[in-house]
């Protein structure tokens, strides 16, 4: 975390967890201790009829935000009737859009389908 964040990961209190990704610092416990605050920073305990449609873009290989968690999600704006579009990118990171995105295939796509996705819900 510190080489991604830099000197922000101590003010953000990241810098105690060796994990990347890991929650404890911002939810104020594990799963196990404070299972109702994760269920109210899950994005899947929100999806639900009336959401509006959802645009998701991830790396396959991102270490932060597990592409199973980006699926199950989408899966589930996809039973409560919300229009909603995965794509998952192979060999991209979790932020697989900031380094080089002049140059990057993948960011350059995912801005493609951004604005195609934008343009037909607008």
């Amino acid at each position: 975390m510190r080489r991604v964040l830099g000197t922000s990961c101590e003010r953000l209190g990241l810098g105690k967890s060796g994990v990347p990704g890991a929650m404890e610092p911002l939810v104020g416990g594990t799963p196990e201790a404070v299972p109702d605050r994760y269920a109210l920073f899950s994005p899947t305990t929100h999806a639900r009829p009336g959401c509006p449609p959802t645009l998701l873009i991830q790396g396959k290989d991102d270490v932060i935000a597990p592409v199973s968690a980006t699926n199950l999600l989408f899966e589930q704006l996809g039973g409560a009737g919300v229009p909603a579009v995965n794509i998952v990118f192979p060999h991209a990171e979790h932020g697989f859009d900031l380094v080089l995105p002049r140059w990057s295939p993948a960011a350059q796509t995912a801005w493609y389908y951004q604005e195609r996705f934008l343009a037909l819900i607008v």
